[in-house]
């Protein structure tokens, strides 16, 4: 889940904003990770996604029942 929005400065970072959901896929060392998310509002799987790298400051893990 997007606890801080970001806006990209590299073609491989993913623009993100708070509240949206994304999967992460890989965290690194320098403290980005590579996350996924849904390019409708109809959630994963019902249409494309995207992939691209977000400060892992950015996103926090989903709480049970969010």
């Amino acid at each position: 889940l997007v606890q801080r929005a970001f806006v990209p400065s590299l073609k491989d970072e993913l623009a993100v904003n708070v509240g949206e959901r994304v999967k992460l896929l890989r965290a690194y060392d320098d403290g980005w990770v590579l996350v996924e998310k849904a390019t409708n509002d109809l959630g994963e799987g019902a249409g494309g996604s995207v992939r691209g790298l977000v400060p892992v400051h950015c996103i926090r893990a989903r709480e049970e029942g969010e």
